[in-house]
């Protein structure tokens, strides 16, 4: 079950990365942070700590501030 799970992740990875550029996918996988805490906390039922969750909350926060940020690209010659 596990490796067929990390298969339809690297396969789904890979379709998303042929539809976008990589500094907006990798952005929004990094809340798979969050997914994976609160998927263990309600379907594994294990203790995920205050700290656990603060420490997901920063993530997010900063990949929400780095995500609306206007990128700088220099001009092409």
């Amino acid at each position: 079950m596990g490796i067929a799970c990390l298969l339809a992740f690297f396969v789904a990875y890979m379709l998303v990365l042929t539809w976008a550029d990589y500094s907006y996918v990798q952005p929004a996988s990094s809340f798979s942070y969050a997914v994976v805490a609160v998927l263990s906390y309600f379907l594994l039922g294990e203790a995920v700590p205050p700290l656990r969750w603060a420490g997901i909350l920063v993530i997010c926060v900063g990949v929400f501030i780095v995500g609306h940020t206007h990128p700088r690209t220099t001009e092409k010659a």
